[in-house]
């Protein structure tokens, strides 16, 4: 490759892109938007990228396409051309597993695309001397670190591929972090002083005063009271004032309904969110090295419910009986569902579904299969000053891309820079938890991949730009646009991070927080990964029978009542039980 007299051309080869990459506000509302094409006049190379553009849009990538051609406008990668043209699919659409190879596109940028498949099936391009090299930044520079090492610890161990010999192999990289978490309305919280006073808690409260006005002596009259400590236990820290316990969640959820607020929203078409949710709370309580367990089936745990006969068993003051520490294999990986984390995350759902025997916990339709994730964030955001909806929403279950998601339903970019969202650390089960770690579950595989029938004349330009796309620079850009993070080890700049919204610099301080732990939901062993579908976020923890309704216990509470987070979890450990050597693949 060679180094040539500048062209004083364009990057990208259309007006049409150009006016996207410096106007993309314009169709903020169509994620779906298909870009205009750029033509191939045969002077330059020609990458083309398929990007799926869901809820974080494309001017991140935009802006990275269109520095890469800038930083490569005067390099040759191929004979008698010079400068890079990409040509992006940017819709809302994965590649077919099965088609990958067959696909036009040279790089993708994919989500809940099984990695495993496509390896198996020669669909991927083996890149793992790519991401051994120093990331280069330009034809001439180079960052100190290689890929691999902006990996995690888990995204390593998922995604190498051992040959016969024992070497690691790697065909993509982890894209974006992420988690369902309760998202809250910070600046209504103000308003309505939704915050625990300093020493007070609900732990003791009986049901009937935990649905009752004994709650409202919990909470500060003025939001610069001083506030309990929070799930940390710690003065001082970006959790003061909210729930630290169940019974503290139970009472804040009654405060805020006699404050005419409505606790919840989320979106009905999509419930696997909520199962997503679930696993988040799930880790809160048994901890990280309970979820690990279950991602490589194996462990050694010593939270697990001692289960007999289609049912708990108590000990004489009520309270559920353990086992003693626990071996897990793959043979009695049934087990990891008598852990008291399940059943905990259970009864969580158990308090945001059920009702006080009047108004529901969640906004009415949230329950509808015809009930979007767009509609449900803008209620969130918007809904009560444009009186769409009778009372303002204080919390939204969804992803952290929601607020990426939700652009367009901002009223300005300077609103969007105002409004103060936060995410709300899930709450322990018990005061004695207090302190312990949060927890972060990405779950949705998203990842960075080339085709394995890439032509030889284009690998170069592929390898510069996936370079490019995991340099520093480029996940700034990347987060600085869509209040996020990539799923890898990077620095975040003062300028970034002043450039993100609120919601932003709160999903970025929950996660560096010393007391954030991170699970990457992806088979971690040999074992795991032949039973990946088995371990999907939105069936493992919660599945009760093969119907795949029967999956998400907030559906299913939703409709069911009557039925007790306790019996519930004898519902699901009776179907792993019964179903173990039918479910795992060996």
């Amino acid at each position: 490759m060679k180094q040539k007299e500048s062209l004083k051309t364009l990057p990208y080869a259309t007006i049409a892109l150009l006016t996207i990459a410096t106007l993309g506000g314009c169709y903020r509302d169509d994620p779906t938007t298909d870009l205009s094409t750029p033509v191939d006049d045969g002077t330059k190379s020609v990458l083309r990228v398929k990007y799926l553009n869901g809820g974080l849009r494309d001017e991140w990538i935009t802006n990275v396409c269109n520095d890469f051609c800038e930083l490569y406008k005067d390099y040759s990668f191929e004979e008698g051309k010079v400068g890079v043209t990409i040509i992006p699919e940017f819709i809302k659409s994965n590649a077919q597993v099965s088609s990958i190879k067959n696909n036009p596109n040279d790089v993708f940028w994919a989500e809940d695309t099984d990695y495993f498949t496509c390896v198996s099936t020669g669909q991927v391009y083996d890149i793992s001397n790519w991401l051994n090299e120093k990331v280069a930044v330009g034809p001439s520079k180079a960052e100190e670190k290689t890929i691999l090492d902006k990996f995690t610890d888990s995204s390593k161990r998922y995604f190498a591929v051992k040959d016969d010999g024992g070497k690691d192999h790697y065909y993509a990289i982890p894209a974006y972090e992420n988690s369902c978490f309760l998202n809250y309305n910070i600046d209504l919280f103000d308003q309505k002083c939704f915050y625990f006073a300093k020493d007070k808690t609900a732990d003791g409260m009986s049901e009937d005063q935990l649905n009752s006005n004994d709650v409202d002596d919990l909470f500060v009259t003025s939001p610069n009271d001083e506030r309990s400590t929070g799930p940390d236990g710690i003065a001082g820290t970006f959790d003061d004032g909210l729930p630290a316990t169940y019974a503290d969640f139970h009472a804040l959820i009654t405060f805020m309904k006699r404050s005419s607020v409505t606790p919840f929203i989320w979106k009905g078409n999509f419930p696997d969110d909520l199962a997503s949710f679930g696993l988040t709370a799930w880790g809160g309580s048994s901890g990280a090295d309970t979820l690990e367990a279950c991602l490589s089936l194996g462990g050694n745990l010593s939270d697990l419910i001692e289960w007999n006969n289609g049912s708990i068993v108590y000990q004489d003051d009520g309270t559920p009986k353990h086992l003693n520490a626990t071996a897990i294999t793959p043979d009695n990986g049934y087990l990891l569902h008598q852990s008291q984390g399940l059943l905990d995350s259970l009864k969580l759902a158990k308090i945001m579904i059920s009702n006080d025997g009047k108004d529901k916990n969640y906004y009415k339709n949230s329950m509808s299969q015809s009930f979007d994730h767009l509609t449900a964030q803008r209620y969130f955001l918007n809904g009560y000053a444009q009186g769409i909806v009778e009372q303002p929403i204080g919390i939204l279950v969804d992803g952290t891309w929601w607020n990426s998601e939700a652009n367009g339903y901002y009223q300005s970019e300077t609103d969007r820079l105002s409004r103060h969202m936060g995410i709300m650390p899930v709450p322990h089960p018990t005061r004695t938890q207090v302190g312990q770690p949060n927890v972060i579950v990405s779950d949705r595989q998203s990842m960075i991949f080339v085709r394995s029938t890439i032509a030889e004349k284009t690998i170069p330009v592929a390898k510069a730009f996936v370079q490019y796309l995991n340099s520093d620079v480029a996940m700034n850009t990347f987060s600085r646009y869509t209040d996020m993070l990539r799923l890898m080890n990077y620095e975040v700049t003062d300028e970034t991070l002043k450039s993100m919204s609120p919601y932003g610099r709160a999903v970025y301080a929950f996660s560096k927080n010393e007391n954030t732990k991170h699970i990457n939901w992806v088979p971690m062993s040999d074992i795991a990964k032949k039973n990946a579908s088995l371990l999907s976020y939105r069936t493992w923890g919660y599945s009760f029978s093969s119907s795949s309704g029967d999956n998400n216990p907030y559906t299913y509470f939703a409709t069911h009542m009557n039925v007790s987070a306790e019996d519930h979890f004898d519902a699901i450990n009776q179907y792993f039980h019964t179903n173990w050597s039918y479910l795992l693949t060996k």
